[in-house]
Formats: structure tokens, sequence, C-alpha cells
């Protein structure tokens, strides 16, 4: 019986275990010895694989994953979204078009593991610190909190409040998971106009959040009379689930509507929009990696 025979008969006894997680725990054995793996290593290297991969699915932290250190990149990539000026005003645009920004994360399937945040507000345009500005002892690289490189366990990369619109790890845990319990805790806990909710929900759901907390944050939000749920796609033409709010509705020319873009496979957050007196949107790519810094 050849290797490969074996090793299929061995992974008989391991019913998640996928053809291309096999693979690619061989392969990965093989491109660092040099040599063929035998059984039992392929084994722990496929098993690895496969656990890391459901880890980065669910957004949860699995030990058996710490081995081969898989990340979870986002790629995000934002259009007119505003920017602080120095006089704590809002820069909306640039000379010769809307603000282009991007935020980039690398999330470890154990999070305390160190993460990665690379983003910059306006691409082109230096951003140096302003003058409320934090201390920025992660600040690896660049010119401020607003365009440079950070790395820091559990993603602590800025001092965070914990709460909707500034979640932290122990904020998204400590959520409740059916739609009932979240509606309560959105409503007594979300201020401002309407659309701040949709504006907390995109907030959580622009980290890793877990999936059942995904699957019941879209839950609560049908269940809201003032979220309009349609299909749409995403700036870049991606098939997604719009969960939308608009204010002042019954004005159309102060009328604006927020919205978030689920993909209808995943529940993954892969796009917002911002429509009325300007335009914002966001685009947005998960993607497993080997390596910190990897984008495929």
């Amino acid at each position: 019986m050849n290797p490969d025979d074996q090793l299929t008969k061995f992974r008989d006894d391991i019913p998640e275990m996928t053809e291309a997680a096999f693979h690619q725990g061989k392969a990965r054995l093989q491109a660092r010895t040099g040599k063929t793996p035998k059984l039992w290593l392929v084994a722990a290297a496929v098993v690895v694989v496969t656990i890391g991969a459901a880890a980065l699915n669910n957004r949860t932290t699995t030990p058996a994953a710490h081995a081969l250190y898989l990340y979870l990149y986002m790629d995000e990539q934002q259009y007119g979204t505003p920017v602080p000026g120095a006089q704590g005003d809002l820069i909306t645009s640039t000379i010769g078009g809307d603000n282009v920004g991007y935020w980039r994360m690398w999330i470890p399937s154990d999070r305390t593991q160190t993460w990665r945040l690379s983003r910059d507000v306006r691409t082109g345009t230096p951003d140096g610190p302003l003058p409320a500005d934090p201390p920025l002892p992660h600040l690896v690289s660049g010119l401020s909190k607003w365009e440079g490189t950070f790395e820091a366990p559990n993603g602590d990369f800025f001092p965070m409040k914990g709460n909707w619109l500034e979640p932290t790890e122990a904020f998204v845990n400590a959520l409740p998971r059916t739609p009932t319990e979240l509606n309560e805790k959105i409503t007594n806990e979300v201020l401002g106009p309407p659309s701040a909710v949709i504006d907390a929900v995109e907030a959580v759901l622009a980290h890793p959040a877990p999936k059942d907390l995904r699957t019941a944050l879209y839950a609560a939000l049908k269940t809201r009379p003032e979220v309009k749920e349609t299909t749409a796609k995403t700036r870049d033409g991606r098939p997604a689930t719009s969960y939308a709010i608009t204010d002042n509705p019954a004005d159309p020319k102060n009328a604006t509507t927020h919205e978030l873009l689920a993909d209808p496979e995943t529940g993954d957050l892969i796009g917002t929009r911002i429509t009325g007196f300007t335009t914002q949107e966001t685009v947005i790519h998960w993607t497993e990696v080997n390596a910190l810094g990897a984008t495929s």
C-alpha cells in the first residue's frame, strides 16, 4: 500500500477532515522538511489545518490551531469616509476627489498572539498626529493613529471604550446570542438617530465576530421595523444581503440611509454604504492566510 492510501485509511476515523486539508497538511510538512512526511506527522498536520480553518470560519480561538499560527486577514477599502481634522472637524474630501483609505488587519487564531493593523485614512496625503490623539505604544511604523502599522496582542492597538462603536474582544464575547436579548441591549445602549443601530452592528461585525453572534445580530435586525432587508451588491459587484435604516425618510432632501452588506452564505460583513448628502462606501474581504502580513 502506498503512503497516500495509508493516510487515506488513517483519516477515515476523522470525518470532518477534508481532502483539501489532508493534502495541505502533507504539502506543508514536505515543504518545511524537504522530505516525504511520515504517516503520523501528516495526520497531525492535517488535524491542525482542519481545526485551524474551522476556527477562522467561526472566529474563535482553537488551541490546536496555534501550532501553525493561522491568520484571518481583513482588507477594508474605504471610499469617501470623513477623517478627523486638526480642529476636531471632519475632512470629507481631498483635492480632486473623495477620500480613499484602507484598514487591513491580521487576526491570529490564538487571539492572545500578535495582531497587526495597517491603516491609512487618506492615501496620498500624510496624516500626522492630532492634538487629542493618545500615546501609541503599539505603533511599529508610520506617522500617527491615522496612518501607520500597529502590532499588539488581543488587537489592543489603541485605547478602546469597549462599547458598540469601539468594541473590544471582551465586549464582543459578552454580547448575548439571542435576537431578543441583543435588541434589548441595542435599544438601551445605542444612542442617536435610528441609523445608529446599523453603525453599531457594523462596528461589531467589522471585527472577527463569532458565527453564532453574526447570525443572532442579523436575526435581531430583521425584527426591527425600521430596518429594511433587501438583496444588493457591493461596490465591487459581489451579491449581498442589505440591512438598511433611513433617517428622515419623510424628507427626501435630508434623508440619509446607512446600510450594511452581508455575505448571503457566510454572514461576513463585506461592505457598508451611506447615501444622502454624500456617498461613503467600504469594500471588505476576509481571507485565511498562513503568516502575519500575508495577503493570500
